[in-house]
């Protein structure tokens, strides 16, 4: 059967990134504009939510929550939503990137048919974890119950059921990780297909997915080495962290102030490890379509 390299594939998005820096930077930005388009219209709710769990310790009351639970509940949705739709037209412009490396213009970024199709495919997956998810926790949860709730056994089963959920909601997930590229390059929803592509190649898609994980790893302790880094320099014009707690009672607009250097560096290092992990996280799925279906020259016939 004809499969992939599982090293090349994994590292195709530190390759792409290498190639095209500065639309890894915009795919970056382009989550940044969202996050801040969402928020700006609730800021005074954010803010006061922020103030409030400063001054209650962390321990909020639902009573002093109710207030702010409908635009927070507003501000949820709308993220969510965003998200969404944010989420396929970054994927396809990495699909894009990946499969149709000519149309560059715009850092790849599209909005038409096929991010509208990869939207809903993101989406019916979505919907189709959620059930399994919610189906294996409330078995566990029920088979706990009749253990006994907290003896030895009933410890040994919920250990077991959370490893059972991740096990099975991490094969579900490599089973569907084609589903994306798939919808994008024939401009069709598919997603259950991404399942009959990837028969016989649960192991390879493992192998891809642990090297992306350590991948992360590094990405993720190199930017909070920066974070520190950045944190030290700024350091001695700074709050000491027994004055932030009382800091975050006073009105939104001095503890803004006095902490803005700080969420700057914070912003800017979100930013940096989006620019850097959307590349090397979303490029090897639509890599790996191009091989299974005969699109590179890099495939080769092996059986996982």
């Amino acid at each position: 059967m004809t499969s992939f390299n599982i090293e090349d594939a994994a590292f195709a998005g530190v390759g792409l990134l290498a190639r095209r820096p500065a639309a890894a930077i915009v795919w970056a930005l382009v989550w940044a504009l969202l996050v801040a388009l969402v928020a700006i219209p609730f800021a005074g709710a954010l803010e006061a939510y922020v103030t409030l769990v400063a001054k209650s310790g962390g321990h909020i009351t639902p009573a002093e929550l109710i207030p702010l639970a409908p635009q927070l509940g507003a501000f949820g949705l709308l993220m969510g939503l965003g998200g969404l739709v944010v989420g396929a037209v970054v994927s396809c412009a990495v699909y894009r990137a990946v499969l149709e490396p000519e149309s560059s213009r715009f850092a790849y970024l599209r909005l038409g048919d096929q991010e509208i199709q990869v939207m809903l495919v993101n989406f019916v997956r979505g919907v189709i974890l959620f059930i399994i998810n919610f189906i294996i926790s409330i078995t566990v949860a029920m088979l706990v119950i009749v253990a006994g709730g907290t003896n030895a056994l009933a410890v040994s089963i919920r250990l077991i059921g959370e490893l059972l959920l991740l096990g099975v909601m991490f094969w579900v997930q490599l089973r569907f990780s084609l589903a994306g590229p798939m919808t994008y390059a024939e401009h069709r929803f598919r997603l259950f297909e991404s399942w009959a592509l990837t028969r016989g190649l649960t192991w390879r898609l493992l192998g891809v997915g642990v090297i992306l994980l350590v991948i992360g790893v590094v990405v993720y302790l190199a930017v909070v080495s920066l974070a520190v880094a950045g944190s030290l320099a700024l350091w001695n014009n700074a709050p000491r962290p027994g004055d932030v707690h009382a800091l975050l009672t006073l009105p939104p607009a001095q503890w803004m102030a006095a902490l803005a250097p700080f969420i700057a560096l914070i912003a800017g290092m979100v930013v940096l490890a989006a620019a850097l992990l959307t590349p090397i996280g979303l490029a090897p799925w639509p890599q790996i379509y191009r091989i299974l279906t005969n699109g590179g020259s890099t495939a080769s016939t092996a059986s996982s």
